[in-house]
C-alpha cells in the first residue's frame, strides 16, 4: 500500500512538471512571435520612388521619384496631403540621396548627372554629381538655392553643423577616387568645399558619430572605415576594420552601429572608441532576401528587402515584425511616436502601421 501510494505521489509530481515545461514552451513561442504588419494605405500608386525623408518638427513627407521631389502634409498620418512637387535638374541624372538641415528648413539633393542640357564646361565631363540645396519653408512653394556640380558621384550625403558630407567619389590627384567631400553650406547660396579624403574601398553607405564627429562607412568587401572630421578642413582615418559579412548599409544609434551585410545577417558594432570598432554580434535573419535599406528609430532597425518587404528587428538583434509587400521597398522613414513607417517602392509610398 505504501509503494501505491508513493507511486502515485511520483506520477502526480512528473505531470505538475511536464505541465510547468508546457506552459514555459508556450511562453517561449509567445516571445517568438513575428507580427505581421499592415499596408493601411499606398499614396500615389502610379509613381515610382526612390528616396524618402520626415521632418519630425514640421510633420512634413519628402519623396523623389524619377526627376522631382514631391512635399505631403502628413499632420493627418492615414491622410497625406499634397502640398508641392519640383523638377531638380535640367538633364538627365538620378537622384541617390537626400538630406534635411538641421533646422528643417532646407532640404539637400544628391546624385548623379549622365547629361546636363544647360551648357557649362563641366557639362563635357563623363563623370559628375550634383548637390541641389532647395528652400522649404514655405513647403507649398519650395524654390531652389543653388546647383552645385563637381567632377565624380554622389552615393550619400549626411548634414552635420552646417556642413554637407558628399559620400561617393571625387577627383583627388587628377584620378576619380573614392572619397568623402566635406562642403560648408552655412551660406547655401554659395557652397564652399573645404576637403576630399580617400577611402580605402567603394562606399556604399555611411552615418555619423554625432559625439565623436566620425564618419562610419560601409564598404562591402573592404569592411567599414571611421573617419574624423572634428576639423572638416583636415580630416583623417580614425579606423579600418575588416567585417568578412560585407556590410552595404551602416547607421548609427548612440555608440552602437548596425550593419546590414550582403548575406541578409546584421552586425552590431561597440563604436563608444571610434578607433577600435568592436563586433559585438551578428544575426542573420533568413526572412530577409535580397537587402535594401536600412534605418533607425524608436530604438528599431527598419530593413527594406527588394523581395521580402519590410522588416522591423530591436536592437538585440531580434526579428520583431514584418510587411509583405507586393512591389520592392527602396527607402523607408519613420513618423516618431506614431508608429508609422513610411516606404518608398516602384508603385507608390506604403504607409505601414507597426
Amino acid at each position: 500500500m505504501y509503494k501505491l501510494i508513493l507511486i502515485l505521489i511520483s506520477a502526480l509530481l512528473i505531470g505538475c512538471g511536464g505541465s510547468n515545461k508546457a506552459s514555459s514552451t508556450k511562453k517561449e513561442e509567445s516571445k517568438n512571435i513575428i507580427k505581421e504588419l499592415k499596408v493601411i494605405k499606398i499614396i500615389d500608386p502610379q509613381k515610382e520612388f526612390s528616396h524618402i525623408r520626415i521632418s519630425q518638427k514640421r510633420e512634413l513627407l519628402f519623396a523623389t521619384d524619377n526627376e522631382k521631389i514631391n512635399i505631403f502634409d502628413i499632420t493627418d498620418t492615414p491622410s497625406p496631403k499634397p502640398l508641392s512637387s519640383l523638377k531638380i535638374l535640367n538633364g538627365e541624372f538620378t537622384i541617390n540621396d537626400i538630406e534635411l538641415s538641421k533646422e528643417e528648413d532646407k532640404i539637400y539633393v544628391a546624385g548623379d548627372v549622365f547629361a546636363l542640357f544647360e551648357k557649362t564646361e563641366k557639362s563635357k565631363t563623363n563623370s559628375l554629381k550634383f548637390l541641389e540645396i532647395i528652400d522649404i519653408q514655405n513647403p507649398s512653394k519650395p524654390k531652389i538655392l543653388e546647383k552645385w556640380i563637381d567632377e565624380g558621384k554622389a552615393k550619400r550625403a549626411l548634414c552635420f553643423k552646417n556642413i554637407i558630407y558628399l559620400l561617393g567619389e571625387s577627383k583627388i590627384d587628377d584620378q576619380i577616387k573614392p572619397s568623402i567631400l566635406a562642403i560648408d553650406v552655412q551660406n547655401p547660396l554659395n557652397p564652399i568645399p573645404l576637403s576630399r579624403i580617400e577611402t580605402k574601398g567603394s562606399i556604399f553607405d555611411g552615418d555619423i558619430h554625432k559625439e565623436s564627429e566620425n564618419i562610419f562607412i560601409a564598404e562591402g568587401k573592404e569592411g567599414i572605415e571611421s573617419i574624423n572630421f572634428k576639423d572638416p578642413s583636415n580630416p583623417f582615418i580614425s579606423s579600418s576594420a575588416p567585417l568578412n559579412r560585407s556590410p552595404y548599409f551602416i547607421k548609427i544609434n548612440n555608440d552602437k552601429a548596425f550593419t546590414l551585410n550582403a548575406d541578409s545577417s546584421i552586425s552590431k558594432i561597440d563604436i563608444s572608441d571610434p578607433s577600435n570598432p568592436k563586433i559585438i554580434k551578428t544575426v542573420k535573419i533568413p526572412q530577409i532576401n535580397q537587402i535594401g535599406n536600412l534605418k533607425i528609430a524608436d530604438s528599431n532597425l527598419f530593413i527594406s528587402a527588394l523581395q521580402s518587404g519590410l522588416f522591423v528587428v530591436d536592437e538585440n538583434l531580434k526579428l520583431k515584425a514584418l510587411s509583405k509587400t507586393k512591389n520592392p521597398i527602396t527607402d523607408t522613414a519613420v513618423k516618431s511616436g506614431d508608429r508609422t513607417v513610411f516606404a518608398a517602392s516602384q508603385k507608390g509610398i506604403y504607409i505601414i502601421r507597426y
